[in-house]
């Protein structure tokens, strides 16, 4: 069987805006491709989102708003976050709740297409499976004939596209060595370079205008300037 492309490229340089969650009254940093979006989620500071949907969201920018991308991202973020031990399995176990109530609020045919990397022997499989069972066994979400039928629809598919996620990831940053610590320094470095403006975050400040820059495995965070002003 082939397998799918590993990554998509990530842009040297990303829009960022101070942006205000109208449903929730919550402002934070925001890729300004999602601010049209309806009730897009903002980042308040630690840059643990952006960070979340730049390096683990490994379909491209453009996919992210699916469960379907959502599924290809657990599986990165196992590799990214997970084996190398800056997050718990029971925290990423956990993760799968809101994409299963999600879909089963209103159920479709998840796309995803059995490769070599689905059908490979890897780490993410056994706490993947018990993260699935979990659903049905501790949450008391799946009651009836028809949740029966798109919790093992949804579980099908996240079989398939969260292992495909995740050697998707580790095929993407085997330039770097250890693929998933190199993919949670680059992380780590857009983390940090959130944080240092965190103190910016005001909704007095929405509409405030960032790039964010990334260079291989390392990232910078500047206001934007034009014509050699900052603009507020």
């Amino acid at each position: 069987m082939n397998t799918l492309s590993s990554i998509a490229p990530i842009p040297t340089t990303l829009p960022i805006l101070i942006h205000e969650n109208e449903d929730y009254g919550q402002t934070g940093f925001i890729l300004r491709q999602f601010a049209t979006m309806d009730n897009p989620l903002v980042d308040f500071g630690s840059g643990e989102m952006l960070a979340h949907d730049i390096v683990e969201h490994i379909n491209g920018l453009d996919a992210v708003g699916t469960i379907h991308d959502e599924l290809v991202a657990l599986g990165a973020m196992f590799a990214v976050r997970v084996e190398t031990g800056a997050m718990s399995t029971q925290k990423w176990a956990g993760m799968f709740y809101d994409q299963l109530v999600t879909y089963c609020e209103s159920p479709y045919a998840l796309p995803y297409t059995e490769d070599a990397d689905s059908a490979s022997a890897n780490p993410v499989n056994a706490p993947l499976s018990k993260a699935l069972a979990a659903l049905q066994d501790d949450y008391g979400i799946v009651r009836t004939p028809e949740e029966q039928k798109a919790f093992e629809d949804f579980c099908r598919a996240a079989k398939c596209l969260v292992v495909q996620g995740y050697q998707r990831l580790l095929r993407g940053y085997a330039w770097a060595g250890n693929s998933g610590k190199a993919a949670l320094a680059l992380f780590n470095h857009i983390q940090s370079s959130v944080q240092q403006h965190q103190s910016a975050v005001d909704d007095e400040l929405i509409g405030t205008p960032y790039v964010l820059s990334i260079h291989k495995l390392s990232a910078t965070m500047e206001q934007e300037v034009f014509d050699g002003t900052i603009q507020n």
